[in-house]
């Protein structure tokens, strides 16, 4: 589709259909988030333990058969932990650009207009 085709009408909604994307994204990234956050509870929040930090970011199979299972499970929960809070950062960083596409769709479009457009976009699905 060539946007420099498009009348006004069709450009508003176009512009809507980006805003109802931009707003499932939006609900996408906090709900992650959100997951992440109570997975957090479950695992370790103090620093890395200094018998098993040389193994951080070790994949279990890394790991040397001569450390107990109950180290391994450690070494893995922390690991885990620290994946976590890489995705929450991540996961924020986009939805915070994901949110500025927002702000800037919305400034086109009147919230009369994205209200009656977003009706006749989904009493056209």
């Amino acid at each position: 589709m060539a946007y420099d085709t498009l009348d006004e009408n069709e450009m508003k909604i176009e512009i809507a259909r980006a805003i109802m994307s931009r707003e499932k994204e939006l609900f996408s990234y906090n709900f992650n988030i959100n997951n992440y956050n109570t997975m957090l509870i479950a695992l370790p929040s103090e620093d890395w333990p200094e018998h098993i930090a040389m193994y951080r970011g070790a994949p279990a199979e890394a790991l040397p058969d001569s450390l107990t299972i109950e180290d391994v499970e450690l070494i893995n929960d922390y690991n885990y932990r620290d994946r976590i809070r890489y995705l929450i950062r991540t996961e924020t960083i986009e939805r915070n650009k994901s949110q500025r596409v927002l702000d800037a769709l919305k400034q086109q479009i009147t919230p009369e207009e994205l209200t009656t457009l977003v009706a006749q976009i989904k009493g056209a699905v």
